[in-house]
This record gives C-alpha cells, sequence and structure tokens, in this order.
C-alpha cells in the first residue's frame, strides 16, 4: 500500500495516495510510512492529522530538529502560536546547534501573541545555559503570565 501511495502522489492523486498511505500507517508505524503521510498532510493543508503524523515519525530519528521545525510551522499555520512557541522552545532546549532561523521563528510567534521577545528570550537562555530541562506546561505558564491581557 505504501507503494502504491508513493506511485500515486508522483501522478499528482494526493487525496487518493493519502488514504492508501493511511492504510499502510494502520497496519505499519514504520518511519517510512507515517513521515511520508505527514509530509502529504502538511503539503496539502491537512495541518492537525500532520502533526499527528509527525509525532509518531519523530521517535526513530536520531536528530529531531527537522521534524520539530515542521510540527512548529503546522502549529503556526493553524494560528496555534503558544504550540508552536512550545515546539521551538523545545527544540532550542536539545542544546544542539541550531540555526538562527529557529531564533527568528519563535521571534515572529511571539510577536503574534504581542509578547515582547526580550522578555521570552530571557526566560529560555537562562534555562539554556543553565541545562535545565523545562515541560510545556511550564513554558505555556510563562507564556500565558507574558501575555498582555485584552481590555
Amino acid at each position: 500500500m505504501y507503494q502504491y501511495g508513493v506511485l500515486l502522489e508522483e501522478d499528482g492523486k494526493l487525496d487518493e495516495a493519502m488514504y492508501y498511505l493511511e492504510q499502510a500507517a494502520n497496519k505499519d508505524k514504520n518511519h517510512l510510512i507515517v513521515h511520508t503521510l505527514a509530509r502529504l498532510k502538511r503539503e496539502t493543508g491537512y495541518y492537525r492529522e500532520a502533526i499527528k503524523f509527525y509525532k509518531l515519525a519523530i521517535h526513530d530519528v536520531d536528530d529531531p530538529l527537522p521534524i520539530l521545525e515542521k510540527i512548529a510551522d503546522c502549529y503556526y499555520f493553524l494560528d496555534d502560536y503558544k504550540s508552536c512557541i512550545v515546539v521551538i522552545s523545545q527544540a532550542l532546549l536539545l542544546g544542539k546547534p541550531v540555526e538562527e532561523q529557529w531564533w527568528n521563528n519563535l521571534y515572529v510567534a511571539l510577536n503574534e501573541l504581542e509578547i515582547e521577545f526580550s522578555k521570552y528570550n530571557n526566560f529560555l537562555t537562562q534555562k539554556i545555559y543553565s541545562g535545565e530541562s523545562l515541560s510545556e506546561e511550564e513554558i505555556r505558564t510563562k507564556l500565558d503570565l507574558l501575555t498582555k491581557p485584552t481590555a
């Protein structure tokens, strides 16, 4: 079913391709199947479904950063900026060399929530330099504290 799904994708029949890839994923959650399906879901605008399959694909990779980037993008496209910031923050906390683009994306997502970059950046960089971990709940709590109340 995976191979047939790929052939359908090559023919531009994306909905049919996703159908067969979903059938393949129901039987086997191997990385190639779920990652291909996640990519197609993202490319066709099914962002929530893409996130679900990217989260399955991330478990068997040595470097999760490329998949985290796709997940953050999906949240951004859904206007779920807090979730986007959570994913970006977790990527930055991995302690690997990360491109400047991650910081730029963080700036843009924070701006969407009208949160000053410097205030969140101080919080995050303190955690990065101390080597502390940071849970999703802690990130969301900090974002809630920094979000300007609407009048």
